[in-house]
């Protein structure tokens, strides 16, 4: 036996939560918070532009020459260190 819709169905939910959308003033009031110089407002994202550290690079230089000694496989490092002598 047929039936009428009387609601239409509830659209799906999403499995990521919502994002926020910042804007120039919302991060400027930020900057008594966070430390702005470690963050960056890229299409209404913050994103963390933290830096690797030198123990970090070189784990993961040793990582990848030992599980992919043939790949064509580049990992983004900083430039190496200058010696000052």
């Amino acid at each position: 036996m047929p039936a009428a819709l009387t609601e239409l169905p509830a659209p799906p939910l999403s499995p990521d939560p919502p994002r926020k959308r910042w804007t120039r003033r919302e991060c400027a009031a930020l900057d008594s918070l966070l430390d702005p110089q470690h963050l960056e407002l890229v299409e209404g994202e913050l994103i963390s532009k933290i830096g690797k550290k030198r123990p970090h690079v070189i784990a993961l230089t040793v990582l990848q020459a030992w599980a992919l000694p043939h790949s064509q496989i580049r990992i983004q490092r900083p430039p190496p260190a200058r010696n000052p002598i």
